[in-house]
């Protein structure tokens, strides 16, 4: 349930929702372009979080643990030869900074945009994880590498290349854009 860490920092969104985007046209002169303005603040704010996070989590733990395996799987095939074996601590700052900052961007990107659409915070929670769980599990079933994120979130451990770690991320990107545009159109509807 990592993408909870992914939620939580776009439920602030909701305050702009409720208080700022109220004022509606009166303030700004274009809604539309204010509200993509604050889902995208939202979004990197909640990536960039996750990201710093997981660092330091990591830099913190290489003091503790050592490395045990020797093939990291399919993730390092864009890297040189040994590149885990030889720059381990490098090799997880590759992968947090890459495929853990896609994810953390397009789960932060699917909740800010369920802001607009929901009316309260734990619906928005409940609906990105039930999201995740049957969109991994679409994966699991249909054995497609565009529905696979469970891969994703274990790329340090999969026999996926890198681009394939990445597939899963395109259609929650396209989803994400669905919920902005309709999100966007309730708001405005709402307010005038």
């Amino acid at each position: 349930f990592i993408t909870v860490l992914y939620i939580l920092p776009t439920l602030a969104h909701f305050n702009e929702k409720r208080s700022v985007f109220g004022l509606g046209r009166s303030r700004f002169t274009s809604l539309k372009k204010e509200i993509y303005r604050s889902v995208f603040c939202h979004t990197m704010i909640s990536a960039v979080t996750t990201v710093l996070t997981l660092l330091a989590y990591f830099s913190i733990g290489l003091l503790f643990v050592h490395r045990s395996l020797d093939d990291i799987g399919g993730f390092a095939s864009m890297l040189p030869d040994n590149f885990y074996q030889n720059h381990p601590y490098l090799f997880f700052v590759f992968l947090i900074c890459s495929i853990y900052f896609a994810l953390a961007f397009s789960f932060s990107f699917l909740s800010a945009t369920t802001v607009l659409i929901f009316e309260k915070e734990y619906q928005v929670i409940v609906f990105v994880l039930i999201f995740y769980l049957i969109y991994g599990q679409l994966g699991v079933i249909s054995n497609s590498s565009f529905f696979d994120i469970f891969s994703s979130f274990t790329a340090f451990n999969t026999l996926k290349n890198t681009y394939e770690v990445f597939l899963p991320i395109f259609p929650i990107l396209g989803i994400s854009a669905l919920f902005l545009w309709y999100g966007t159109n309730k708001i405005i509807k709402t307010v005038i």
